[in-house]
Order: structure tokens, then C-alpha cells, then sequence
């Protein structure tokens, strides 16, 4: 019983079926299309992610008939671990029975969703508090039922200009996509720090700034000229795929140099992950180089752990679509499984007016710019948001942690830290510096 139970224990080690990578909660999966080879077939003749098929009629019956068994095993360690209580081993019996309950609660989250999941998560985390893996399912979990909650008061209280009263469908209130409002567009010289913070970054409002090309990059920012300047460097390319579960649903694709690709076809201020010390998680990676075709578009999401984040275009046009952080519940954040966000909509492809996807998309609020070369573009921590490629684009941008954020990067750097020592680490420095920050303005404070 032992080894059925540990073999399912979560962790972000990954086991490979033929090119496809899966966490090892999702083993048993794997174990069934190795087992079933027409099971094997119909899975690969969809086409999809592990998380999409397990949506399916086909998945679900597996996750259903997953759940039963484990809810079998949960009855009998139920019984095992009162006899090891009374054998004074109650520490190995709970780590036991702290694993079932944390497969029977990421098991649940797909079936039921987090409200349902959460009392088996909750149990799991009390019996093994110290344990990095459950600590994370649970905080995951936790956030994804404050989302869910989040939701359910817009059912009920949609805007009168989100829905349709056409003649025609005088009887039924028809939920149409939000209009979108303009991002507002500040000059570097007449906008301040202090202005930028009280008025955008504290407030969570995106902003368009002009006049920063040349505090931000030197160069004429051509083709040409990064042939000439960086020409030879290996760059990783990423390709939109629409069934993705890595970030922004852009894969990694094949690594070339940048002159083969261009063939083919620094910060505002000081911030806090600037200060981190050398070869910490984060350290150097930014300022990133975007350079994207026309028609390329990065889906729905949210930017890691709690930080901002900032784009001068160089080159070209680029349409952004921003939602407030309050309204992320609103977006259909698919809540099956812990760790990156992502969402069952696609904002690109919809138009104010046109049919909303959802009642709660309805009564949204994104904010919309079409970023111009030369223009810096501010958004805020915890913001939603897609990019479309309306031509060729060259961009720089990065992200960074100040005041305004910090609170809410400490807090998912220590839900990281459960089961990653490097975001651990940048969380206990971040940490540091804030009550350095802290010292500073009021000198009679000290860290002591």
C-alpha cells in the first residue's frame, strides 16, 4: 500500500511519453495510454495537452474512475493510520495519509474545481505543514477559490451597457464584449516617479510614456543594426500554439542565430530584482530582446511571481489588451491544476459589441493602446494581458519588483519558495531590502 500511494505523490519532477512532458502527479495518466494502446490512439488523434484531455468526456471518465480509486485507499490508510497512531508512528502514518489526501484533492480540482478541493488540500497541508510540495498544492488551491469567489458577484450584477437590447431580442439580455478603454499617454519630462506611482503603479493602471528612446536604448534600433551589433548570438525562437501550457501558450522552437532569424523573414529606474546579488533566480533576466513577426500574438496571462513590467517598442506596432487584476476571476482562469494561470479565452479575437464568451466577460473593464515605436508601455503587477503583432516589431523590456509590488512578489516568491530554493532565496533578500527601505525613510526604525 505503501508504494501505491508514494508513486502518486506530487512533485515537479517529469516523467516523458513520446515527447510529452508531464508532472509526475499526472503519472497514472501516462501509465494508462502505455497500457491502452486505443486509448494511446485516440489521445494522440486529438492533439492535445494532458490538461485538455483530461476535459474531454473520454478524460474525465479516467479522473472519475482515478478519484474512486484513490477515495478506496483513502478508507483503508484511514484505518492504517489510527493503529499507527496508537504504535507512537504517527509522523510516517500522516506523511501517508498527507500524500493520498493531496492526490485526492488535485484529483477533486479537476472534476469539481477548487471550493470542492480545497477541504482535502487543507487536511493534507495540517498533517505535513513543513512539506514544500502540499504547501504549494494548498496555497494554489486556496488562490483559486478566492478566484472563483471573485467571479460569481458579476453573474449577478452586469453593467446595463454590457448587454444587448436590440429590437429584436427586446425580451432577452443578450452579454456583449466590454468596450475598451483607451490607455493613457504621459511625456517622460511633465511625468514624475512620485506621479507614476500614486497615480498608475499603486492604482494597478497601465500607461503609454513618450520621450524615453533615449534613456532607455541607444542606437537606431534597425534590423540592420542588430545584424551588425549581435548578428552571430544564439537566440531560442517560440512559436504560437493555441494548445500550449507554457507561457503566453508560445512553445520553444528551434535555436538559430539572430541574423538567420532577421534573414528569415535599459530600465526606467533602479528596482529591487537590480539589486539581487549575482547568480540569483532573476538576476539577469532582463532586459529580454523581443523581435516578432506581423500576426503573432501571446495569449492571455500574467506575468511571474507579482512583478511589473515594462516595453519600449523600437520597431513597429503592437496591440495590447489589459485587464485589471480584481477582474482576473472574470477572464475563465482554467483552475484544474496548480502552478502558471492560464485562461479559456482568447481577447484577441473578440470586439466590443460582438457576442461575450461569457456573462462575466461582459463586465470587464480592459484598457487597449496601440503601442508606438518610441513609446514605453507601464503594466501593472498581477494585469492580465495579451499582445498582438499588428507589423514586424523589434522591443526591448524587462520586469521589475519596486514599493508599489513588492507586497505582492514577497508573497507568490514564498509560495514558489515551497518547492524552488532559488525563488526562495530572491524572496529572503527582496525581504532585506524592504525593511532597508523601510529603515531609510524612517530612521527611527531599525531591522532590529
Amino acid at each position: 500500500m505503501q508504494k501505491l500511494i508514494s508513486c502518486d505523490r506530487n512533485s515537479f519532477e517529469l516523467e516523458a511519453i513520446e515527447g510529452i512532458s508531464l508532472p509526475l502527479n499526472d503519472s497514472w495518466l501516462a501509465r494508462q495510454l502505455r497500457q491502452s494502446p486505443e486509448l494511446h490512439a485516440k489521445f494522440r488523434t486529438l492533439g492535445c495537452s494532458l490538461r485538455t484531455f483530461k476535459r474531454t468526456s473520454i478524460g474525465k471518465a479516467l479522473v472519475e474512475k482515478r478519484l474512486c480509486y484513490l477515495k478506496t485507499l483513502l478508507r483503508r490508510v484511514g484505518i492504517s493510520h489510527i493503529r499507527e497512531i496508537h504504535r507512537s508512528d504517527s509522523a510516517h502514518s500522516n506523511e501517508r495519509l498527507a500524500s493520498l489526501l493531496c492526490s485526492i484533492a488535485l484529483a477533486t480540482l479537476q472534476l469539481e474545481g477548487p471550493s470542492y478541493a480545497g477541504p482535502f488540500a487543507e487536511k493534507a497541508y495540517e498533517l505535513c505543514p513543513d512539506d514544500g510540495t502540499i504547501a504549494w498544492n494548498w496555497q494554489h488551491i486556496q488562490t483559486f477559490n478566492e478566484l472563483e469567489v471573485a467571479s460569481s458577484p458579476a453573474l449577478n450584477n452586469l453593467e446595463p451597457s454590457a448587454c444587448s437590447t436590440t429590437p429584436a431580442e427586446s425580451t432577452t439580455l443578450r452579454p456583449i464584449c466590454p468596450k475598451y478603454t483607451p490607455i493613457a499617454v504621459e511625456s517622460a519630462a511633465e511625468l514624475d516617479i512620485g506621479r507614476f506611482r500614486s497615480q498608475y503603479a499603486r492604482l494597478h493602471k497601465p500607461v503609454v510614456i513618450t520621450g524615453l528612446r533615449d534613456e532607455v536604448a541607444s542606437g537606431p534600433w534597425t534590423c540592420e543594426w542588430l545584424h551588425e551589433l549581435t548578428g552571430s548570438s544564439h537566440v531560442t525562437l517560440r512559436k504560437e500554439n493555441v494548445k500550449s501550457l507554457q507561457w503566453a501558450r508560445l512553445d520553444e522552437a528551434e535555436t538559430v542565430t539572430l541574423s538567420h532569424f532577421l534573414n528569415e523573414r535599459h530600465a526606467a529606474f533602479k528596482d529591487f530584482i537590480s539589486r539581487l546579488e549575482d547568480g540569483s533566480k532573476y538576476k539577469d533576466a532582463w532586459p529580454s530582446l523581443f523581435i516578432g513577426n506581423r500576426g503573432v500574438c501571446s495569449d492571455l496571462h500574467i506575468d511571474a511571481f507579482g512583478s511589473s513590467f515594462w516595453m519600449y517598442l523600437a520597431e513597429g506596432v503592437k496591440r495590447w489588451i489589459i485587464f485589471p487584476p480584481e477582474e482576473t476571476g472574470r477572464l475563465s482562469p482554467d483552475l484544474s491544476e496548480p502552478g502558471q494561470l492560464t485562461f479559456k479565452i482568447r481577447p484577441a479575437d473578440l470586439h466590443p459589441g460582438s457576442p461575450s464568451p461569457t456573462e462575466v466577460y461582459a463586465s470587464t473593464h480592459p484598457f487597449m493602446c496601440e503601442l508606438q515605436a518610441g513609446q514605453v508601455l507601464f503594466v501593472p503587477a498581477g494585469s492580465p494581458h495579451t499582445v498582438l503583432n499588428l507589423t514586424d516589431t523589434i522591443a526591448v523590456s524587462g520586469n521589475f519588483v519596486d514599493e508599489c509590488n513588492l507586497s505582492n512578489a514577497l508573497k507568490a516568491l514564498h509560495i514558489d519558495g515551497l518547492v524552488d530554493p532559488g525563488a526562495r532565496y530572491v524572496a529572503e533578500q527582496l525581504q532585506q531590502m524592504a525593511v532597508g527601505n523601510l529603515c531609510s525613510k524612517h530612521p527611527k526604525i531599525t531591522s532590529k
